[in-house]
């Protein structure tokens, strides 16, 4: 009856996350892909210094934590906190503005690789993603508040739940490098929903334009200040950039729970060349 449903809502995918591990539901027309994790305690001492980027990943095993090697000092990089107000000139609030700015990305990138594969190869891979939705990300911030104020009875002097969550952060004046986050109470957790950093202009003065490097350890400190804020012990990253792990010296890890599982809708395409990007928490349901 399930796939009966899906098929006359003309999806061309559907997808689901198993807590029954990665076998369950292929049975059922689901078949498990990956499922990573980077694991950031909030206590983690952030490195003041980046990997070199010549390293070679062929050397390494993303699994193994890497020790940063010195390249240079990283600046400050300025930030400002993600609202849902509608505090911009055309009135839509700065969430709204990042998650359709990264959906209309998301697809000018979709359409980027599949040119560019079937200039390889028009058979190799398929391609699908999620494309982020402003309710989706609503609906996890009001399941935070609830969770927040109802399960776990947060209660901390000066602290406003509705007011005090906050939804990320992004650098000022760019609707392409932030990083959107969830409070999960119950699990203690600092959930990265959408992390985005897109590449700079190699040209520009690093002292002016700050390096992605210097991005990503400036949002991974941000979410430290947050999970603190709230007493959340660790940050969480689904699927994250190996390159995040080996920048901070961490290990990129395999979880066994949460496992993201894609089903193709009256396709008798191999499963195995569909390929699913982006496949970070922000599309977890």
């Amino acid at each position: 009856l399930l796939w009966q449903e899906i098929e006359r809502m003309g999806a061309s995918f559907t997808f689901l996350y198993s807590d029954l591990g990665a076998q369950f539901y292929t049975n059922f027309g689901w078949t498990a892909r990956k499922s990573t994790e980077i694991v950031i305690p909030s206590t983690f001492e952030i490195p003041v210094i980046a990997i070199t980027e010549n390293s070679s990943d062929s050397n390494n095993n993303n699994n193994e934590p890497q020790k940063p090697i010195t390249r240079a000092s990283v600046k400050p990089v300025a930030l400002e906190a993600v609202t849902d107000n509608s505090d911009g000139d055309d009135g839509r609030s700065i969430l709204k503005t990042l998650v359709d700015r990264d959906a209309q990305l998301l697809r000018l990138s979709l359409k980027q690789k599949v040119r560019h594969l079937h200039q390889e190869d028009p058979q190799k891979t398929t391609l699908v993603a999620v494309t982020p939705e402003i309710r989706s990300f609503q609906w996890l911030y009001a399941r935070a508040w609830f969770n927040a104020t109802e399960i776990c009875k947060f209660k901390e002097p000066g602290f406003s739940i509705k007011k005090d969550l906050n939804y990320g952060v992004y650098v000022p004046g760019r609707d392409d490098q932030f990083v959107l986050w969830h409070h999960d109470f119950t699990d203690d957790n600092l959930f990265i929903l959408r992390w985005r950093i897109d590449e700079s202009d190699p040209m520009a003065n690093p002292d002016s334009h700050p390096t992605h490097d210097a991005i990503a350890l400036a949002f991974v400190k941000a979410a430290q200040q947050e999970a603190k804020k709230w007493k959340l012990s660790k940050i969480v990253y689904w699927n994250g950039d190996a390159s995040l792990a080996r920048l901070l010296g961490l290990k990129v890890e395999e979880r066994n729970h949460s496992i993201p599982s894609l089903g193709l809708v009256n396709s008798q395409q191999d499963p195995q060349s569909v390929e699913w990007i982006l496949n970070e928490k922000y599309s977890w349901c």
